[in-house]
This record gives structure tokens, C-alpha cells and sequence, in this order.
């Protein structure tokens, strides 16, 4: 199979029309993967974390809980767009890339509905964290996929 060079990457030659429209709309969803994970990171950043009130750290948790559960669907919509976009491409690596972000997207989930439980603002934050780091690891591959250089 020969490789076709674009703008973009490298995709296999012959990628018919609807492959190309998948492709897109798989980009897409990957571009707004990582801006909900920009938000999520701002989120876990917040000062209110450091609050003097009790209230103001469990409305940041909340809040960074919520932003994680929004990248974990995020990063589901995209790799399962992706999935159905490279699948007939046969693109070395992409099958593992999608599952890990499948399985990213579900550990994220949980996670996020955990984090306002946690015990203590450094617990909260560190569980936001880590969930985060996770969902943009398999992030990371997906793009790599979705634009090959």
C-alpha cells in the first residue's frame, strides 16, 4: 500500500470521499477533546482549590469533577468517530489507539464521579489530576492517528 502525502500527513492512497468526510469529523471531535481538556486542566488549576471556605474548595472540586467527566465524553465521542474513520484504512496502530481511548473515557468517568468525594482538597485535586493526565495520554495517541506527520 502506498502512502499518499498531504498538508496533513500520510494516509493510505485511494481515501474515497465519505473516508475523507469520517476523517474530518473525526478531527473535529479530537480538536474539541482537547479543548474540553484545556478547560479541565484551567479547572483543576483554580485558586478556589486554596480557599480559606469549605465551600468555595468543594465547589472547585465539583467543578473540576465535571470538567474531567466532560473531556472522558469527549475523548469517547472522538475515538469512537475515529474508530469508524480508520477502520478501512488499516492505519498500523490505530485499533489500540481507539480502545485505549475508549477505556481512557470510561476510567474518567468513574474518576470524575469520585473526585468530589475525595478526602480533602489535595486528595481532590490529585484524583482530578491523574483522571486528567490519563485522558490526555490516550488523547495523544488518538491525534497522533488522526494527523500523522
Amino acid at each position: 500500500m502506498t502512502l499518499a502525502r498531504g498538508g496533513s500527513g500520510s494516509y493510505p492512497e485511494g481515501v474515497n470521499e465519505e473516508q475523507s468526510r469520517r476523517m474530518a469529523a473525526a478531527a473535529e471531535a479530537l480538536l474539541e477533546a482537547l479543548e474540553a481538556a484545556a478547560e479541565a486542566r484551567e479547572a483543576i488549576a483554580s485558586a478556589r482549590f486554596e480557599s480559606a471556605l469549605e465551600r468555595e474548595r468543594v465547589q472547585a472540586a465539583r467543578r473540576a469533577a465535571a470538567a474531567v467527566e466532560q473531556t472522558a465524553r469527549k475523548v469517547e465521542v472522538a475515538a469512537g468517530r475515529l474508530g469508524a474513520a480508520v477502520a478501512a484504512l488499516r492505519l498500523a496502530g490505530a485499533f489500540e489507539a481507539v480502545r485505549e481511548g475508549l477505556d481512557a473515557a470510561r476510567r474518567g468517568k468513574a474518576a470524575a464521579r469520585a473526585i468530589p468525594e475525595g478526602d480533602g482538597t489535595a486528595a481532590r485535586r490529585a484524583a482530578a489530576e491523574a483522571a486528567l493526565e490519563d485522558l490526555e495520554r490516550a488523547l495523544d495517541r488518538l491525534t497522533r492517528i488522526a494527523f500523522p506527520s
